[in-house]
């Protein structure tokens, strides 16, 4: 009989069963299953996409599309060194307000500074972010990680050790490391017949480390005396693994697998912090005639207190913070002036009119030097010591200060050497075209740089009793040198500045 539709029949005995059969069954369901799940996560991609580029409150602000799509390329920006160059390009091309991240935003006008770090109603401050300045649990906080109030009781005890009047009073124990720095110096030159090629990067970094260590834990750390880095300093290289996971963050067990993965030595800083922690009970337990930070900390007038914790945890800090930044400073400034024979030239005249002797090189006459303090605050916009800035959890944006300085939109040739436009007495139209107040190379507001005296008085210290004291000129293969090449792991990677050294007496001798 004809029918309009399939039959079928009941087989009168069971069929022989074939296993090919289960199977095909089984990878046709696998099939639509994983087509099933693709088609959802990419509906799912899709949407997101379509949300994080159209709806999100940020969409407004322009940027790298796959930057805001996802963290990868700003995590591997991170790893590689590479970020705050990847975000001037950015800015670049985009304007002063961009997106680089799903939800962040990078601002180079001036006004951030004031909108973001400035100080605002109690309890409205902006945090800082966690992803970038994180503790662990069960410690004490520190200057950098603790809450406002605490903050700011600690700041206030901490304070009194890096005023006017405390800094006149530390003067000698700085003069002392910079004298040492240059007898060492000038010891090199003897060893080279009358000139030799030292690496400056070392000697600066030397010198500041040995400074704050008299200062901070009352002993030096012996880096000048030996010529060699202290065990302690080698923390700095921790930053460069820091910034390795502080760039997973965003992904957690990512994070988690990365701290499994790496050695321990690589991402704890517990052997470091134990040997500050021996240093700080110490000096504690013994008594300093000369003034240094824990002086002002232990002051019996003081009406508040710091536990043994917070000093240990802060003074931690304060080793690196006192010395690794002014050491890059110092070494990118010595580096452009290299690369900029008419203003090195300019301020060798300077220095050299105005002091006779050696021994008149002081905070008080150094202060009265104006292209100085121009070279120096060019100086820092050319070379930040923190080129990223310290990103901050808000309703908007953050500011990164590499960007930021080297903006046309800031500054007229922003990526040139010009102290003339730091002098009050420079009246031309490029003058009065810089945004100058874009400049806070130690942050801005209740949060900025507590040692910003300290070491505007080491950077002048240094600077100028070297100048005073020899010739500098690049050998032969440091002239292509560049310290805008350098990676940055929230610190400059610093790469080797090698600078030739003459004392001047040698010269006349010679010449005569």
């Amino acid at each position: 009989m004809n029918t309009n539709y399939t039959s079928f029949e009941i087989p009168s005995k069971m069929e022989p069963f074939h296993w090919a059969t289960l199977y095909n069954l089984r990878s046709l369901n696998k099939l639509q299953i994983c087509a099933g799940f693709s088609f959802l996560v990419i509906s799912y991609l899709t949407a997101c996409a379509i949300y994080l580029l159209q709806y999100h409150p940020l969409a407004r602000f322009p940027g790298p599309r796959l930057w805001i799509l996802t963290r990868w390329p700003y995590m591997r920006a991170m790893q590689k060194g590479t970020l705050v160059h990847r975000v001037q390009e950015f800015h670049s091309k985009y304007g002063e307000m961009i997106r680089i991240g799903p939800n962040e935003i990078s601002c180079i006008n001036p006004q951030a500074w004031q909108d973001i770090y400035g100080g605002h109603k109690p309890g409205q401050n902006f945090g800082r972010n966690p992803l970038w300045m994180s503790r662990k649990q069960n410690t004490a906080n520190s200057i950098l990680s603790a809450s406002d109030a605490d903050h700011h009781r600690i700041r206030r005890l901490i304070s009194h050790a890096f005023s006017d009047n405390a800094l006149r009073a530390q003067e000698p124990i700085l003069q002392e490391y910079v004298g040492t720095l240059i007898r060492r110096l000038h010891e090199q030159t003897k060893a080279g017949w009358g000139s030799a090629v030292v690496d400056l990067v070392e000697w600066f970094s030397w010198t500041t480390f040995d400074i704050v260590g008299e200062l901070g834990f009352g002993e030096t750390f012996g880096c000048l005396t030996d010529e060699r880095h202290h065990s302690w300093s080698a923390l700095v290289f921790y930053f460069k693994a820091a910034s390795l996971v502080t760039s997973v963050r965003f992904y957690p067990l990512l994070e988690r697998f990365l701290r499994w993965w790496l050695p321990s030595p690589v991402t704890n800083r517990q052997d470091h912090f134990q040997l500050s922690r021996e240093k700080i009970h110490r000096r504690l337990k013994g008594e300093k005639t000369t003034p240094d930070f824990m002086s002002y900390v232990l002051d019996p007038r003081n009406e508040e207190r710091m536990s043994l914790q917070e000093i240990e945890t802060t003074f931690n800090i304060l080793i690196i913070a006192g010395s690794e930044t002014t050491a890059s400073a110092l070494a990118g400034t010595t580096g452009y002036l290299l690369s900029n024979p008419l203003c090195l030239a300019t301020l060798i005249q300077e220095i050299r009119s105005n002091v006779v002797q050696e021994n008149d090189i002081n905070l008080a006459s150094l202060g009265k030097l104006p292209y100085l303090s121009a070279v120096i605050e060019e100086g820092l916009r050319m070379a930040p010591p923190v080129p990223s800035g310290l990103p901050r959890v808000t309703p908007q944006n953050e500011l990164f200060q590499w960007s930021a300085y080297r903006s046309p939109l800031n500054f007229s040739r922003p990526n040139e050497l010009i102290p003339e436009r730091w002098l009050q007495s420079n009246r031309t139209s490029q003058s009065t075209f810089d945004k100058k107040s874009t400049l806070q190379p130690f942050s801005f507001g209740p949060r900025n740089c507590i040692g910003k005296n300290l070491a505007y008085a080491e950077l002048r210290l240094i600077l100028s009793r070297i100048i005073w004291k020899f010739d500098l000129s690049f050998p032969k293969e440091m002239r292509a040198y560049d310290w805008a090449k350098q990676k940055t792991y929230v610190l400059v990677e610093k790469q080797p500045l090698k600078v030739r050294l003459t004392p001047r007496n040698f010269v006349k001798h010679t010449l005569d």
